[in-house]
């Protein structure tokens, strides 16, 4: 199947003020500075800002001040924010996981297709994976095989990401099987081997592999998708 690669690229920190108490004095007090500052900064921004400096480093190796220095925020108000490391962590794959999977969501939950729509959420993938985003490799994917479990919200974010992705994988796979392209029992293991392939793919592209070897990892995907297709 010829590939048509078409480049797809892919609130705010709230800051407590306490009120300002005049000293005592025998004139009256001067009324106290209302709470409820206007939010400072925006937090989507910031989360995008960590998302590369964990995406290069990892998450152990990455120091509270790298990410003051990414964020441009202090480390007072990066913890005052998120309450830990760990946490800012959470959040930031989280926001990872939204961007990734707006990727591949419009053709997997959107087409109107079966593999062909698969096809074309592969192609999606492949010419993300050449981009200058997306050589760095998934940092969900990053995150599971650094940290395992040890991390407790890791291990959480990472169950449902491989939940999500299995579930999305589905969509153009039971609509093959409702216009006839595949039969329904060989969906659970389509599913399944999509999902592992994601994530060897996403270990490959971190250990810096060659594009050319990216490049035969996805038409063998390309490959194999194909060989689901019922003969008419």
């Amino acid at each position: 199947m010829s590939t048509n690669f078409e480049l797809i690229l892919p609130n705010i920190f709230a800051i407590d003020y306490s009120e300002c108490i005049a000293p005592a004095s025998t004139t009256a007090a001067a009324p106290a500075r209302p709470r409820g500052r206007p939010r400072a900064f925006d937090v989507d921004e910031a989360l995008d800002r960590a998302i590369e400096v964990f995406r290069e480093r990892g998450y152990e190796a990455t120091s509270m001040a790298e990410l003051e220095h990414v964020t441009g925020l202090n480390k007072s108000s990066l913890y005052n924010t998120f309450g830990s490391k760990e946490e800012l962590f959470a959040q930031t794959l989280q926001r990872y996981s939204q961007k990734r999977f707006a990727l591949i969501a419009g053709v997997l939950a959107d087409g109107q297709d079966g593999l062909d729509d698969l096809h074309r959420a592969l192609d999606a993938q492949h010419a993300e994976s050449r981009s200058d985003w997306g050589i760095q490799g998934c940092l969900a994917i990053t995150a599971m095989t650094e940290l395992g479990s040890r991390e407790a919200c890791t291990g959480d974010i990472g169950s449902e990401y491989r939940q999500e992705l299995g579930a999305m994988v589905r969509l153009p796979l039971d609509r093959a099987v409702a216009k006839g392209e595949m039969r329904s029992e060989q969906v659970p293991h389509a599913v399944a081997l999509l999902v592992s392939l994601t994530f060897g793919l996403g270990v490959l592209m971190r250990s810096g592999a060659p594009g050319t070897t990216i490049d035969a990892h996805f038409a063998a995907m390309h490959a194999m998708v194909e060989s689901w297709r019922v003969s008419a």
